[in-house]
């Protein structure tokens, strides 16, 4: 069973993923990857009618709607369609779903902007669906391709596919899932995910350039930073070195519910190599910079070694606004970049400069036009009805999952 990087719901074992559900057709069970905008007013709608829930998550609110709009006649495959066609026109966010009716077979759609990821392939023996591409690189798979936006696909149990497109909505991929989520190695959207984090690399350098920084060494925060790191050493003829080793296994501090247990990860999944830093200037190349914890800890992690001067650059540009659309920040107040100049931010995090992409940059880099870049413009591609509810939701999640894991650790 898995449960997915919680971003709505209260994180507990109710919150596991599979969801499951009895249904005229069998039992049909779903997982996936997103956050519904509007969960909140659609579980009231759900409640009204008499529909029970046994747990907070979104993921049970998009399994209970799909079954009570599933449709009575005609084919497994005709009875889905009817079902997302009510999906489409109702439901708000990111959904990327991968779902089975037992002994009949495997379904999977894309919400209509696709802001979330999801991909198909063949085996040897039949299909394979995944969140990302990296998931196929290791079993086989061929033919790799992306879901489109709004498209149902069925895969009944003699392996014969199905797929119907059904809505045609302006499509809006999550721009943060190529510099943050992806693993290095991954395509999405047809846009090899190395080379995209490579362009924001050559991008930075140029902004360095501008701005007059220049350093003795570059160095990377493991490890999605490393293309663009290479990049930017590259173009700026400036000797790269790993300053900063992981540990085997380490996790990812972006996504722990609190302040303080993400400040302590820092110190416990990187070390730096002290000669890196000893006596140099050195720029220091990440993905991003969220709430400025890890890049804070970081830099002083630098100056700690006898680092002279530490530059700071981050490949997304500065992140203002929440995202609800699968990303754990909801919170506008935790953000660093709210409301800051660029001085008051290279204070906060104790760096001599700090460098952004800007927003044309991480558009020019990836090189599709169809982007959601929310968190950076504040343009949502969705009504926000429900936001509200989302974000008391995420606090009291926060809280719950902080206690468990400081019971874990005492």
């Amino acid at each position: 069973r898995h449960l997915r990087y919680a971003t709505s719901g209260l994180g507990t074992e109710r919150e596991m993923q599979p969801f499951e559900e009895e249904t005229p057709l069998g039992r049909l069970s779903i997982v996936y990857n997103g956050n519904l905008v509007n969960y909140h007013p659609i579980r009231e709608e759900l409640e009204a009618q008499g529909v029970s829930f046994d747990s907070t998550s979104d993921a049970e609110v998009l399994l209970k709607f799909f079954c009570a709009s599933l449709g009575d006649a005609g084919s497994p495959f005709d009875c889905l369609r009817v079902a997302l066609e009510k999906i489409y026109s109702r439901l708000e966010g990111a959904y990327s779903v991968i779902g089975m009716l037992e002994g009949l077979g495997l379904f999977a759609f894309r919400d209509p902007l696709g802001l979330r990821p999801l991909v198909m392939a063949d085996l040897a023996d039949g299909h394979a669906i995944a969140s990302e591409t990296y998931a196929l690189s290791y079993i086989g798979a061929e033919n790799i391709i992306d879901l489109r936006p709004g498209e149902l696909l069925w895969i009944d149990a003699k392996g014969a596919v199905y797929r119907a497109l059904l809505s045609h909505k302006e499509h809006k991929h999550c721009a943060f899932e190529y510099v943050y989520f992806t693993k290095g190695n991954g395509v999405l959207e047809g846009r090899d995910v190395y080379q995209v984090r490579a362009a924001l690399g050559r991008h930075l350098a140029r902004k360095a350039q501008e701005r007059g920084i220049y350093a003795d060494v570059v160095t990377a925060v493991p490890n999605t930073s490393h293309p663009a790191a290479l990049a930017m050493a590259w173009e700026l003829r400036i000797r790269i070195e790993e300053g900063f080793i992981r540990r085997d296994g380490a996790g990812r501090t972006f996504i722990l519910p609190n302040q303080r247990q993400r400040e302590k990860a820092v110190s416990s999944k990187l070390a730096p190599v002290a000669s890196v830093f000893q006596g140099r200037d050195v720029l220091i190349v990440d993905d991003s910079i969220v709430r400025g914890t890890v890049s804070k800890r970081i830099i002083q992690m630098a100056r700690d070694c006898g680092a002279r001067k530490v530059y700071f650059a981050a490949t997304f540009p500065p992140i203002t606004h929440p995202c609800f659309y699968g990303i754990d920040m909801h919170s506008p107040q935790e953000l660093l970049a709210r409301g800051r100049q660029l001085e008051e931010i290279e204070k906060a995090i104790g760096a001599d400069g700090v460098i952004y992409n800007s927003a044309e940059d991480l558009q020019a880099a990836i090189g599709i036009g169809d982007l959601c870049m929310a968190c950076c413009n504040g343009r949502y591609p969705t009504p926000l009805e429900g936001v509200e509810c989302l974000q008391n939701l995420r606090k009291e999640h926060q809280g719950i999952e902080a206690q468990q894991l400081a019971g874990v650790n005492s």
